[in-house]
């Protein structure tokens, strides 16, 4: 019983430390689309997942309070050449390992 209500209270305290986010479309005149999320609190503030596509081109990845944070992934969308980059992020700056996939089945390091 006294594990029910531990769980009871962690799902009722679990709400008051989530940020609210709102979801922006931003279509530009040349094409390019940005979908991201902002914070309901600071307007200004990325927070959350966000995706940019281009002509030739798309990025996708996650923001933390307005900083690049997580597994990036820029590929181009052009049918003849394939390229995909992809890595982490920690604290707005390129971390760790980053892959080049240069054709859907070769491999760069």
């Amino acid at each position: 019983m006294r594990i029910v209500r531990c769980l009871i209270a962690l799902l009722f305290v679990q709400p008051c430390f989530s940020q609210e986010v709102i979801r922006k479309v931003f279509n530009a005149p040349n094409g390019d689309r940005h979908v991201y999320y902002i914070l309901a609190s600071d307007k200004s503030t990325l927070h959350g997942r966000y995706v940019r596509t281009e002509r030739a081109s798309r990025t996708e990845g996650f923001y933390n309070n307005g900083v690049q944070d997580g597994i990036w992934t820029e590929y181009t969308t052009h049918p003849r050449k394939f390229v995909r980059i992809q890595g982490p992020y920690k604290e707005g700056k390129k971390n760790g390992l980053w892959t080049v996939y240069i054709s859907p089945k070769k491999l760069r390091t």
